[in-house]
C-alpha cells in the first residue's frame, strides 16, 4: 500500500524517512509557494488542484502537528471524499480502519465542541469587558470602498438639492455614527431613509433625468443570479451614468463602470400614518402582506401586492400624524431585524439635524439614540452578534463568477508599485482583479498594500481567467488559466509575457 503524505514541512519529511521514499508517491500541501517543488524527487502538489484530475488510492498521511490545522486538513480529504486516511500519530499502527474511522470521527467532534467552547467563552468575555466603539476603523480596500461611498452620496446630494428633500442617514449608518462615530468597521453600504411625498418626488425625478430601470424579475434565494447579472448589465450599458433601479422593497441610485467598484445608495420610504390607528393592526396586516410577498413568483407580482397594500393604506396615512414606520415597500416593515411592536414617534426623528459622518454632512433624526433602539433594540450598544462580516458579502461570489477574473500572485522580487499599476489598469477594464498575498509575504506586505486600497487575499480562485505571476509552478493549482508571466527587465520596468 502507498501513501501520500499531506503537508511539505519538518513533520512530512519525518515521515518520508519513517515511512520510506519507496512507499510515498507524493506530497500534497496548501501552500502555493512550493508547489510544484519536490522533496527527494516527490512531487508537491496543490491538494484541490490534483484531486480534481487523479483519482486518490494511496493512504493519505496528515503531516501536521497542530490539532486544528490537522483537523482542518482531514475536513478537506473528507469533503473530497477521501476516507482512507490517518494522522501521522497513527502512521504504522495496523489498527482496523473502523475503529480509526470511529476515532477520526471523534477526534473531530472533540476540537470543534472544544472551539466552540473557548470562542462562546471569549465572546462572553468580549462583551462584559469590551466597548463595540472602540473598535478601530476599517483599513484596505474596505476603507477605500467606504470612503468612496460617502463622496459619491455627497455628490448624488448636491445633485439633487434642488428637489428640497431631506434624506436620512438610517440603519448601520445611524448605528455606526452613534457608537463608532463613523462606518461600522465592517459595513459596506450607505442607507437614506425618505418621507413618502419626498421618496416619490425623489423617483419622479430620477425617471426623468437618469437612467432608469424597473428589476421585474425573480431575485430570492436560488434566483439571485437573475437580479445580480441584471444590475450587471445595466453598468455595462450605462457607464458612469446615473441610474435608478427600483425594487419592490426599495431604490436604488448607482453610478459607475462594474459591480466590484461602482457606487450605490440604498434609499427607503417611511409613512406617516393618524393618531388614532392601532399599531397592533397594522402589523397584522403587514404580516399578511408578507406571506403574499413570499409566496411572489416574481417582483411583478410583488410590485402588485404591494400596490394593492398601499391603495388600502392611504386611508390611515396623516401627513402630520404623530406615528411613522416604514413603507409596504420598504423591506425593514417585515421585520428585517426585529418584531416591532410599537409605532417610531414623529418627535424621536423631527425636526431634523445635521451630522459630520466621515468626510461628508447628512440628515440625522432629532434623537438618534432612540431611533438606533427602535431599530436594534435595547442592545445596540452590546457586542454585535456578527463582528467582521459584512451583510453583503454573497455579492463576492457572484462578481467571481460572472465577471472575467485575474489573479496577481505576489513576490517579494519587484516593487509595490508595479503590482498596484497592474492591479488599477486591469479594474479599470471591468477586470475583476486581486492582489494574491501568501505565508510571511502577506504579513510583510498587507499594510503596505492597505495603504493604497487595492483588493487583496490570501486565497486564489481556482476558476481565475488569467493569473499573473513570475513563478510558473505557483499557477499550476488553478484550473485552466490563462498564464502571464509577470517580470522585470532589470532596469525598474515590468513586461508581460504569455507563456
Amino acid at each position: 500500500m502507498g501513501y501520500i503524505l499531506f503537508g511539505a514541512g519538518k513533520r512530512g519529511r519525518e515521515m518520508l524517512q519513517s515511512l520510506g521514499a519507496e512507499n510515498v508517491k507524493l506530497f500534497f500541501d496548501n501552500s502555493l509557494g512550493i508547489i510544484g517543488k519536490d522533496i527527494e524527487g516527490k512531487k508537491i502538489c496543490h491538494f484541490d488542484k490534483y484531486v480534481s484530475e487523479h483519482p486518490v488510492n494511496e493512504s493519505v498521511v496528515i503531516c501536521v502537528e497542530d490539532e486544528l490545522r490537522a483537523v482542518s486538513i482531514a475536513v478537506q480529504l473528507e469533503e473530497a471524499g477521501i476516507k482512507d486516511y490517518i494522522y501521522w500519530d497513527e502512521a504504522g499502527s495496523g489498527e482496523n480502519p473502523g475503529v480509526l474511522r470511529e476515532r477520526h470521527a471523534r477526534r473531530m467532534a472533540d476540537l470543534y465542541c472544544g472551539l466552540y467552547k473557548k470562542v462562546s467563552a471569549e465572546k462572553d468575555y468580549l462583551r462584559a469587558h469590551f466597548r463595540p466603539q472602540d473598535i478601530t476603523p476599517a483599513t484596505g480596500f474596505l476603507r477605500k470602498k467606504q470612503l468612496r461611498l460617502v463622496e459619491y452620496a455627497r455628490e448624488l446630494l448636491l445633485e439633487l438639492r434642488k428637489l428640497d428633500i431631506h434624506p436620512i442617514l438610517s440603519a448601520g449608518n445611524l448605528l455606526g455614527l452613534v457608537r463608532n462615530g463613523g462606518f461600522l468597521p465592517w459595513d459596506d453600504d450607505i442607507d437614506l431613509k425618505l418621507l413618502r411625498g419626498e421618496y416619490e418626488r425623489l423617483k419622479e425625478y430620477c425617471k426623468a433625468n437618469f437612467v432608469y430601470a424597473k428589476y421585474t424579475g425573480r431575485y430570492r434565494d436560488e434566483h439571485f443570479d437573475e437580479y445580480g447579472n441584471f444590475k450587471k448589465e445595466l453598468f455595462e450599458r450605462n457607464p458612469d451614468r446615473y441610474i435608478l433601479l427600483e425594487t419592490p422593497l426599495h431604490i436604488q441610485i448607482m453610478k459607475g463602470q462594474n459591480l466590484f467598484d461602482g457606487c450605490s445608495i440604498d434609499l427607503f420610504v417611511i409613512d406617516s400614518y393618524k393618531d388614532v390607528y392601532d399599531f397592533a393592526t397594522h402589523w397584522e396586516r403587514l404580516m399578511q402582506l408578507k406571506e403574499e410577498i413570499t409566496a411572489s413568483v416574481n417582483c411583478s407580482e410583488e410590485y402588485d401586492a404591494i400596490e394593492r397594500f398601499i391603495d388600502e393604506d392611504r386611508k390611515f396615512w396623516d401627513e402630520d400624524g404623530n406615528n411613522l414606520f416604514y413603507g409596504a415597500d420598504n423591506v425593514e416593515s417585515y421585520a428585517y431585524y426585529l418584531d416591532y411592536d410599537k409605532w417610531l414617534r414623529r418627535d424621536d426623528v423631527f425636526p431634523l439635524g445635521e451630522a459630520v459622518y466621515e468626510t461628508g454632512v447628512f440628515y440625522v433624526p432629532a434623537h438618534r439614540e432612540e431611533c438606533v433602539e427602535y431599530v436594534f433594540g435595547r442592545n445596540w450598544r452590546s457586542l454585535p452578534e456578527k463582528i467582521g462580516i459584512p451583510d453583503h458579502s454573497y455579492w463576492q461570489d457572484f462578481i467571481m463568477s460572472v465577471y472575467t477574473c485575474a489573479d496577481i500572485i505576489y513576490t517579494d522580487k519587484y516593487n509595490i508599485l508595479c503590482y498596484l499599476e497592474l492591479y488599477e489598469q486591469l479594474r479599470k477594464k471591468n477586470i475583476y482583479a486581486r492582489i494574491i498575498l501568501t505565508g510571511k509575504l502577506e504579513r510583510a506586505v498587507t499594510d503596505t498594500f492597505d495603504v493604497f486600497g487595492a483588493e487583496i487575499s490570501d486565497t486564489i480562485n481556482r476558476e481565475a481567467d488569467i493569473v499573473y505571476t513570475d513563478e510558473i509552478d505557483a499557477a499550476l493549482i488553478y484550473h485552466d488559466p490563462k498564464i502571464i508571466r509577470y517580470k522585470s527587465t532589470g532596469d525598474g520596468r515590468f513586461v508581460t509575457e504569455d507563456t
